[in-house]
């Protein structure tokens, strides 16, 4: 009667395991699309990547330690907490996380669209797939790639002292946001001031500063305004800039008012560059 037990028991136990692995996961097959994440916790922040990333890692640590650098010595401040970054496989896996932290269902990034940085996280689109699935982006320009990185920790910087992480309502200062990042990382390239001045000569600017953000020139126009707040201000004035949520407390803080800020960076910008265009 006890070896019947026993038997029983044993027959049991077979079953079970036969439905759950030695990794005590299911034996059911995970979803084609379900991401299976290694994870690595660094000082600054705690690295996400998946199994395909694996020959990849070291240039993507390096592409974050260079971007942590740049951004903590140029406001000479360090990150006030540790944040995470995902390194996602495929377009279609990182445009389910926008989908999902932004609220809009079925939500398909447009190609340019590679990443995004907010208080709390760095979501990035593998640089191993930009060339079948991004465009305007060049994954053996490392420098490029450097400060496209950097850009959205700079964000990541910023969005750590806001009283918005994912800079939720800010829309009217999204100039200042994006210029910041443009500025700090690199991304104020002698081509995208070009064409900015060109553009300003012309009389193409923006006459409100919620519109600063739109159009081909946004990041020299953007960048451009930054680089104006920071020669006239000084760059202590841009990281005491980084906790303010509206565009009022930021003309504010500037002792001025939207139309004449736009007006002396106008001049000033002319005349900054009016012997190199």
């Amino acid at each position: 009667m006890v070896r019947k037990e026993v038997i029983i028991n044993l027959f049991l136990i077979i079953l079970t395991l036969s439905a759950i692995n030695i990794f005590g996961q299911s034996s059911t097959p995970a979803k084609k699309d379900t991401v299976i994440w290694d994870t690595v916790p660094f000082g600054k922040y705690i690295l996400h990547y998946t199994d395909s990333d694996a020959g990849n890692f070291m240039l993507i640590k390096n592409y974050l330690d260079n971007g942590v650098t740049t951004v903590e010595k140029f406001f000479s401040k360090k990150y006030s907490k540790v944040f995470n970054v995902y390194v996602f496989p495929n377009r279609n896996s990182i445009d389910k996380q926008w989908s999902k932290a932004w609220n809009m269902a079925g939500f398909q990034s447009k190609c340019w669209m590679v990443a995004s940085g907010v208080g709390e996280r760095l979501d990035l689109l593998t640089p191993s797939v930009w060339k079948t699935e991004a465009c305007d982006h060049d994954p053996s320009n490392r420098p490029e790639a450097q400060n496209l990185i950097t850009h959205e920790l700079v964000h990541v910087f910023q969005g750590q002292l806001n009283p918005h992480l994912d800079f939720s309502g800010m829309d009217d200062i999204e100039w200042f946001v994006e210029g910041l990042a443009v500025f700090v990382s690199g991304q104020l390239t002698k081509d995208r001031i070009d064409r900015a001045v060109k553009a300003i000569k012309k009389g193409k600017y923006p006459q409100k500063l919620q519109n600063a953000s739109n159009g081909d020139n946004k990041c020299g126009i953007t960048g451009l305004m930054v680089s104006y707040i920071a020669y006239k201000y000084g760059k202590e004035k841009l990281y005491a800039l980084l906790p303010i949520d509206y565009q009022n407390g930021i003309m504010n803080s500037l002792n001025t008012n939207e139309n004449d800020f736009i007006n002396n960076w106008r001049a000033w910008t002319l005349k900054k560059y009016k012997n190199e265009h």
